[in-house]
C-alpha cells in the first residue's frame, strides 16, 4: 500500500524485512538501514504509551527523536527522527493510520525532496451528503467517498485498523476537533489520485 503511494511520487522504495520486538535486533536493523537511505519509514512499534519500541531504539543508536503525540486521528503515535543527516518517519502500525500519516506528513516531504515547490496536497470542493462530527481533543481525517456529483459520504467504519473503508475511499476530509458539520456543508476533499 505504502510502496504504491511512494513510487507514484518517483521515490525509489526498498522494502526491508520485518523486525521482531527485540531491542537488540531492532537496534541492529536501524543501524544497518539508516546509512543507505535518505528517508527511512517504519511502521508499527510506535505507540502513545506501551509498547513503544522504535523511538527508544532510535535514541539508543544516537538519533534525535521529535516527540509526539500528534493531535490527529488517525495517526496520534506518528513521529519524526533524524540521525546524521538521515530522516526517519515513524508511522503507526494500523493500516489506516499508516496511510493517513504517510499521505499527510510524509508525501509533502518527498515532494520537497523531488524539487516540487508547492507541496500541499490537492483538494477539490465537495458537499457533505451526511453529517460529520469530531469530538474535542484531536482533529479527524475522515476517509470518504466523493461521487461524480461532488457528494461526500463516509467510506465506512473509521477505526484505524479497518482496511475496507480505506480501500473504498477516494479522499479525506479534515475536520477540526469539536465541530459538527450538518449535511450540505461544503468541504475540501484531499484527493491523492490527483498527485503528480
Amino acid at each position: 500500500m505504502l510502496e504504491g503511494l511512494l513510487t507514484t511520487l518517483g521515490a525509489e522504495v526498498r522494502l526491508l524485512p520485518g523486525v521482531p520486538d527485540d531491542p537488540d535486533r531492532l537496534d541492529a536493523a536501524l543501524r544497518e538501514a539508516l546509512p543507505s537511505v535518505d528517508l527511512l519509514i517504519t511502521t508499527g512499534g510506535a505507540s502513545v504509551g506501551e509498547p513503544d519500541l522504535v523511538r527508544p531504539a532510535l535514541r539508543r543508536i544516537g538519533a534525535s527523536v521529535h516527540e509526539g503525540p500528534i493531535a490527529m486521528k488517525p495517526g496520534k503515535p506518528f513521529f519524526w527522527a533524524q540521525s546524521e543527516g538521515h530522516l526517519v518517519a515513524g508511522l503507526p502500525g494500523n493500516p489506516a493510520s499508516a496511510w493517513v500519516t504517510a499521505l499527510l506528513l510524509v508525501v509533502p516531504v518527498l515532494r520537497r525532496f523531488s524539487g516540487v515547490d508547492e507541496v500541499s496536497l490537492p483538494t477539490v470542493q465537495g458537499v457533505l451528503a451526511e453529517p460529520l462530527h469530531t469530538p474535542g481533543g484531536r482533529r479527524q481525517f475522515f476517509r470518504v467517498i466523493m461521487d461524480r456529483d461532488g457528494k461526500v459520504r463516509l467510506a465506512g467504519t473509521q477505526a484505524s485498523h479497518h482496511v475496507q473503508s480505506l480501500a473504498e475511499s477516494n479522499g479525506l476530509v479534515d475536520q477540526p476537533a469539536g465541530l459538527h458539520w450538518p449535511e450540505g456543508t461544503p468541504v475540501q476533499v484531499i484527493r491523492w489520485n490527483l498527485l503528480d
